[in-house]
């Protein structure tokens, strides 16, 4: 005889149910990668959950809707994630053993998830609520982490949940339920699921793309990686679409903007000053030089202090021009990746440089972490950091070690105790101005010659096949909310009152659920902007540089002309 379960955990077990959906889902057969897969439309390449989506798809265990799609910020049914589970462990033929006993009077036989409901009662994995199982009721993330964990101790064998990251404090940690507290906490440790921002909104509704990055990492299955993933590119998409300027009154204020799809026709850039950073020119000579259709002032810079020094990181063209962690992962970014999908992320740019030497013995490898780019290093500062053209021609000052590195990785030159080292016109510099305790061997072990591999990780970001992006802020949309408080702006790194309090002229840029950018303007405080860019649509959105560096370039003609010299703008250029 089982346990009786208490009021209030019967009532969670009921809720634990959730689906990716009923009519998208198919006998769990195990299956190689298919190297023609169809693709979802709504799924796309450099999406978060892509690889999940797909790897679940080639086993069958998902498929899309009957018109095509997969709807990966849809719903999740309380039956149809119970038949995920029951299909990962059995066929459709060992299924059919499995019959109501009327435990649940809404589960009747001959309904498509009865045998499913049914499989899971006899497990001990559900119960319902006075009688009733209510089999298409939505589920939550602190319900979605109960079941999982109460199926991975059902089938250790088959799961994967050991912590692999320390735990986090939510900011919302008083709102997950007390019978939930603890599942959640080992589905974050086990990166089965993860925070949204600083929180962790458990009674939000459970999506389909995260409930199949969540099984498919307790399961263990990997996720098909991105160059194996179909393009669901529309034919249509290919063609260019034209951005679509607007001047109305949004949120009880005046508001001029544009917007655009970056994957209809563009390449997404960012314009520096002169091609380097930390310089200021005029934006019209930023836009002639791109050749943009559409330009907008992007990061913060120091305007009035002379040195114009860019207070944040970009990636441009692919390659990482600045890395500017400071207040990350709190802080926003904007990003388009390599199929011109646009989001906005919370990320650290982690990156890592490795040189293999033949040594005694065998082969041996030696890195270094958390390795900068284009950022100033004082004299007596022994970070390491790479330096580019965009930087300059050379490093001033004393370089105690340094390594040139060519544009295919090769070392060309070593440096040690050398002043102004020059930086090549292709690939990069590698230096430290101090000698260090330890973990000098890459500059120590390594010869002209040696290849260096470098790596790069959006760590936190669901997008790695970045092609553009910029680090600003304050955070203005969440999830199609408005967001952001004094408390949150610091978080993110902005406490100057100027940026913070107030109505001034401001910009802000945005993306749709659809992957449409909005990109607005208006005289208003940051909570105003925030309610500006919910009602403009935007599911995500962020604030941008303002005051006199406010600029909006679109389709011929300056919609707003800034009040100053600028260092650097995010671009959209028409493709030829």
């Amino acid at each position: 005889m089982k346990k009786p379960i208490k009021p209030s955990r019967r009532r969670l077990l009921c809720a634990l149910l959730a689906a990716l959906m009923a009519c998208a889902l198919l006998p769990a057969v195990p299956a190689e990668a298919s190297a023609a897969r169809a693709a979802f439309p709504d799924v796309p390449r450099g999406a978060w959950y892509a690889g999940y989506v797909y790897a679940m798809a080639d086993r069958s265990i998902v498929t899309g809707n009957s018109d095509g799609t997969f709807a990966p910020d849809g719903p999740i049914t309380r039956a149809g994630f119970l038949t995920i589970l029951a299909r990962f462990m059995h066929t459709e033929r060992e299924l059919d053993a499995y019959r109501p006993t009327g435990e649940f009077s809404d589960v009747k036989a001959g309904s498509w998830f009865a045998k499913y409901v049914s499989w899971g009662a006899a497990m001990g994995l559900i119960q319902g609520s006075s009688g009733r199982f209510n089999p298409n009721g939505n589920i939550s993330r602190q319900e979605v982490a109960v079941l999982l964990m109460n199926f991975a101790d059902k089938f250790p064998d088959k799961c994967f949940a050991e912590a692999v990251q320390p735990p986090c404090e939510f900011s919302d940690a008083g709102s997950i339920a007390d019978w939930a507290a603890q599942s959640v906490r080992r589905c974050q440790q086990a990166g089965i699921l993860d925070p949204m921002g600083t929180a962790f909104n458990p009674k939000m509704d459970a999506t389909r793309a995260m409930t199949v990055k969540g099984l498919c990492i307790l399961l263990g299955i990997a996720p098909v990686p991105y160059d194996q993933i179909p393009d669901p590119s529309d034919p249509s998409k290919s063609s260019y679409l034209e951005p679509v300027l607007f001047s109305k009154t949004v949120a009880g204020v005046k508001v001029t903007g544009v917007e655009l799809d970056p994957s209809r026709g563009f390449e997404t850039r960012v314009g520096l000053a002169s091609d380097r950073l930390d310089r200021a020119e005029k934006a019209a000579d930023i836009v002639a030089r791109s050749g943009a259709c559409v330009a907008v002032d992007g990061i913060f810079f120091e305007s009035y202090q002379g040195g114009n020094n860019i207070w944040g990181s970009i990636i441009s063209g692919g390659e990482v021009l600045r890395i500017y962690n400071t207040h990350s992962p709190k802080k926003p970014y904007f990003v388009v990746d390599q199929d011109g999908n646009a989001s906005i992320e919370f990320m650290t740019i982690q990156q890592t440089l490795s040189v293999t030497v033949p040594e005694q013995g065998g082969d041996k490898t030696y890195s270094v972490a958390n390795v900068g780019v284009n950022i100033n290093v004082g004299e007596k500062d022994g970070s390491r950091m790479i330096y580019t053209r965009a930087y300059g021609d050379v490093v001033p000052g004393t370089v105690e070690k340094g390594l040139e590195v060519g544009a295919d990785g090769v070392i060309t030159k070593k440096y040690e105790n050398a002043v102004n080292v020059p930086i090549p016109a292709e690939g990069y510099v590698l230096i430290q101005r101090l000698p260090r305790q330890w973990n000098d061997e890459l500059f120590i072990r390594s010869s002209v010659g040696d290849r260096v591999a470098r790596s790069i990780e959006y760590a936190g970001s669901g997008v790695q096949n970045i092609s553009a992006a910029i680090s600003c802020g304050p955070t203005l949309v969440k999830d199609g909310k408005a967001y952001g408080s004094t408390e949150t702006y610091a978080e993110e790194g902005f406490t100057d009152t100027h940026v913070t309090v107030g109505a001034s002229l401001r910009m802000a840029i945005g993306v749709k659920a659809d992957g449409t950018v909005v990109i607005a303007s208006a005289s208003a405080s940051l909570s105003t902007l925030s309610q500006v860019m919910v009602e403009l649509g935007c599911r995500t959105a962020m604030n941008l540089d303002g005051g006199a560096s406010t600029a909006l370039y679109a389709n011929g003609s300056w919609q707003i002309s800034p009040g100053r010299n600028l260092s650097n703008m995010l671009v959209f250029i028409k493709k030829s």
